[in-house]
């Protein structure tokens, strides 16, 4: 067994009590309730909506922002807490005909109301599992905030619309909820075969055979040793290599909201394989979060926004009823809909995720036969340069140069210019690998593997001398283009687990820094700003894997 979280930077966890079937209509009383003298008047948007059907849809500044307010608390936000633009850029991609029909994403929470009007259409009881009941019913074990977490990224990625409510990235996309409910009970009876389970595309349980095609993960880990055991990573690999009929399924995850102890996505395993996709956040005004980790291994970023009623959240399903879910625990912004159900609340790079894989949805609409590599590449290349003024943005050695940020990755994810890119892609060839190992005590490698001429991913398993303790450094390879990646940063203590396992079997990092440069030529790994180290550390062997295309 081990312990899990749920991404919403607001929460944290404590028991949830039991829970049933709730009657989406039942609750009429939300209709009867006063009105939030802090609301203004919705009708004030109506020309403004992003889905006509969906009132609450004019609050959906990720998929449409022109500076509105948002009615997630008692400010209207101003220019200083809103940009116009920072945005997804999704509604082209609809107007040409795109929702995510015939895709399926699989929620993988801690339960969905799938009650709900907006989820209900596009629920699939077939593919769906709820591993604490064991039953196929994902619902969560209580209608608490803590228990609304997975019903909220389920509306971000494909809510229905239509219902005068929100609606999600893909619409018409089909939703399998996959309930592994860390977030409403006690994290450490989730067993690790469930987890395994969940990121199967041959689940053990009466899923079969599940035709998902992209999974969204809201959840991580905050220990550096690592989340997912060997037989989930491998079901990961599995599923990205035989999945959706030998194209892969997608793999999107959190890269988690711990900026603020300085921990870096770059200390979380599992968001260092090549076939994740870790996910970063960003606010209304398109900076990153102040939650959202940074890392070399970071691919994209979508939005998250803030919870705490004084900055935009995000809007999107909420458990059914007037006083549920984020409705229950935290101020309710929509007294105005008859049911409540919503949420302008939802935060962090939980958030971020399922916008992510909204958007991948639309692009396996557009081209079916695109695989989870260049899903991947697709999502980097047309990602858009956000917060221009921040110093780490560098371009690579690749040509055309290529834009790349240890805060954001690529940048913030374009709908329409992933959607048309995907429309008519070029497939790619074969995925070639070829891995080096360098001396006892050196820190270059010369690469050379005639049949990769375009990187597409680069690994490095590193073995330290020993490293005194409370010891801080920087790690940085440095490509023959010159392109950095920082996998450490000297402003993290890193646990003592974390130590021993850089200086006994080696610990791995992974990055997409690199994309489409030539790997041939010397690589170098650095230590850089040792502080306080009464011994410099020192690399003792490195090994570097470069995956890639000739």
């Amino acid at each position: 067994m081990r312990s899990v979280f749920a991404g919403a930077v607001m929460f944290a966890l404590f028991g949830c009590g039991g829970g049933g079937e709730r009657d989406p209509y039942g609750d009429l009383s939300c209709a009867n309730l006063p009105t939030n003298p802090h609301l203004f008047d919705i009708s004030d948007y109506e020309s403004r909506r992003i889905s006509s059907g969906d009132r609450l849809s004019a609050y959906q500044w990720h998929l449409n922002n022109f500076k509105q307010k948002t009615g997630a608390g008692k400010n209207d936000y101003s220019s200083s807490a809103i940009k116009e633009g920072a945005d997804i850029n999704v509604k082209p991609a609809w107007d040409s005909g795109y929702s995510g029909n015939n895709v399926v994403i699989a929620i993988v929470d801690n339960g969905t109301d799938i009650t709900h009007p907006d989820l209900a259409p596009n629920y699939d009881a077939n593919l769906s599992w709820n591993y604490m009941t064991n039953q196929s019913a994902p619902y969560p074990v209580a209608t608490t905030v803590k228990c609304a977490h997975g019903t909220a990224t389920a509306g971000i990625a494909a809510a229905k619309g239509g219902n005068d409510g929100a609606i999600g990235v893909a619409p018409n996309a089909k939703i399998a909820a996959l309930n592994l409910s860390w977030d409403c009970g006690d994290p450490d009876q989730i067993l690790d075969a469930d987890v395994a389970d969940a990121l199967s595309t041959a689940g053990t349980r009466t899923r079969g055979n599940p035709p998902i095609d992209v999974f969204s993960n809201s959840w991580g880990c905050r220990s550096p040793v690592g989340c997912l055991d060997q037989t989930s990573e491998d079901k990961i690999i599995e599923g990205a290599n035989s999945g959706r009929g030998g194209k892969g399924a997608i793999y999107l995850f959190a890269a988690g909201n711990d900026r603020a102890a300085n921990f870096r996505s770059d200390y979380a395993p599992h968001l260092s394989l090549f076939e994740v996709l870790p996910i970063a956040a960003l606010d209304a005004e398109d900076n990153y979060a102040y939650y959202s980790n940074p890392g070399a291994n970071l691919l994209v970023s979508a939005y998250g926004g803030y919870g705490d009623g004084e900055k935009p959240g995000i809007m999107t399903t909420d458990i059914v009823g007037c006083n549920t879910g984020f409705n229950g625990g935290y101020f309710m912004p929509h007294q105005r809909n008859n049911f409540g159900g919503f949420t302008a609340r939802m935060n962090g790079t939980s958030a971020a995720t399922p916008m992510a894989a909204g958007a991948a949805a639309l692009m396996l609409e557009a081209n079916p036969n695109l695989t989870w590599r260049e899903v991947r590449y697709i999502l980097a290349t047309t990602a858009r340069k956000n917060d221009t003024s921040d110093s780490d943005w560098k371009q690579n050695g690749a040509n055309p140069k290529l834009w790349v940020n240890h805060n954001y990755g690529f940048g913030a994810i374009d709908v329409f210019k992933a959607v048309q890119k995907a429309s008519g892609f070029a497939p790619f060839g074969m995925l070639w690998e070829e891995g080096f190992a360098s001396l006892m005590n050196t820190n270059k490698i010369n690469f050379t593997a005639p049949s990769i001429r375009l990187i597409e991913y680069t690994s490095v398993n590193v073995k330290f001398n020993a490293i005194a303790a409370n010891c801080r450094f920087d790690l940085k390879l440095t490509s023959p283009s010159g392109t950095h990646a920082l996998f450490v940063k000297n402003d993290f203590d890193a646990p003592s687990p974390m130590l021993l396992m850089l200086t006994s079997g080696g610990y791995e990092f992974g990055t997409p820094r690199f994309l489409d440069e030539d790997p041939n030529g010397e690589w170098t790994l650095t230590t850089e700003n040792p502080t306080p180290c009464s011994v410099a550390p020192s690399v003792k062997q490195w090994t570097i894997i470069v995956k890639g295309r000739s």
